[in-house]
């Protein structure tokens, strides 16, 4: 599961969209109730842990296999 947190005047608030065919966005046809089932807002969220990771890529300056090392956030729902 990846968790994007975005501290922003946009924090809190949510915005559900559909696609079509063709990938344009449409009015979704998700009843409101299931959508707010499957929402996890950052507020009922709390940190864990960093998981340290490594990781090669074909970059386009530094070339292939380029080494990648970074920390994955990883976070749970609040108890209640």
């Amino acid at each position: 599961m990846l968790t994007i947190i975005h501290y922003s005047a946009l924090q809190g608030k949510g915005l559900i969209l559909g696609t079509n065919d063709e990938g344009e966005s449409v009015s979704p046809v998700i009843a409101l109730d299931r959508a707010k089932d499957n929402v996890v807002w950052a507020n009922d969220l709390e940190f864990v842990e960093l998981q340290p990771f490594e990781d090669v890529m074909d970059h386009p300056v530094l070339g292939k296999d380029t080494p990648v090392f970074g920390n994955k956030p990883i976070f749970r729902v609040k108890a209640k």
